[in-house]
C-alpha cells in the first residue's frame, strides 16, 4: 500500500486508474470503507460514468460487504443501468474484466446475480427472484444464479424448489452447491 500511495503521490496527472487499483487492493485487504472512497475517487476523475461502471459494480461488493443491502442493491442497478447504456463499439468497446489490476468491465450476468443477492438480503425475494432469472437470460449455464434461487427459496421456506436449484448449481460445478449438498449427505 505504500508504494500505490507513493506512485499516486509522485504522479504528474490524476490518472482515474490508480485510485481504481488502490480500490481494489484495500476491497481485497476488507477495507470496504477505504475501497468505497477509492472508487469514487477514481469515478470523479474520469468524469465519463459509462466508461467505469464496474466501479459502481465494485462499490455495490463493497457495500454488500458491509452489510449496506440497499446501497449495495443501489449501486448494483446503477452500474446496470450504465453499462445499458455504452456503445460498446470498435472505438470504445466495453472490456469485461481486469487490466492491470483494475475492473474494466463486468459481465450483466454477474451483476445481475450480484443485485439478486442484495435483494435476497433485503427480503424483496421476488425482485431477487427476476434478478436471477435475468442473469440466466445471459447464459444458462451460470452456477451462481442457481446457488441464489437455493438461498432465495429456502429463505421462503420452499426448501424443496430450493433442493431443486442447489443440484442444479452443482451439477453446473459449483463448488459451494456442492459442500452444502455434501454436508448434508446428499452426495
Amino acid at each position: 500500500m505504500e508504494l500505490i500511495n507513493k506512485t499516486i503521490e509522485l504522479s504528474d496527472i490524476d490518472d482515474w486508474k490508480q485510485y481504481a487499483f488502490k480500490a481494489n487492493v484495500l476491497k481485497d485487504l476488507k477495507d470496504y470503507k477505504g475501497a468505497i472512497e477509492n472508487y469514487e475517487k477514481a469515478i470523479d476523475i474520469n468524469s465519463d460514468d459509462i466508461n467505469v461502471y464496474a466501479l459502481y459494480h465494485q462499490i455495490g461488493y463493497c457495500y454488500l460487504n458491509l452489510q449496506n443491502d440497499q446501497k449495495a442493491s443501489d449501486f448494483y442497478g446503477y452500474a446496470i443501468e450504465l453499462k445499458s447504456k455504452h456503445p460498446n463499439t470498435e472505438m470504445n468497446p466495453d472490456q469485461e474484466g481486469m487490466d492491470f489490476g483494475v475492473m474494466l468491465g463486468v459481465p450483466f450476468k454477474r451483476m445481475y446475480n450480484n443485485r439478486a443477492n442484495a435483494n435476497k438480503n433485503l427480503g424483496k425475494l421476488n425482485e431477487a427472484v427476476e434478478d436471477c432469472k435475468k442473469s440466466l437470460s445471459y447464459d444458462k449455464n451460470y452456477s451462481n444464479p442457481y446457488l441464489m434461487l437455493s438461498q432465495i427459496y429456502s429463505k421462503a421456506g420452499q426448501e424443496d424448489k430450493a433442493l431443486e436449484f442447489l443440484k442444479a448449481s452443482a451439477q453446473l460445478g459449483n463448488n459451494s452447491a456442492i459442500s452444502t449438498l455434501r454436508q448434508i449427505g446428499l452426495i
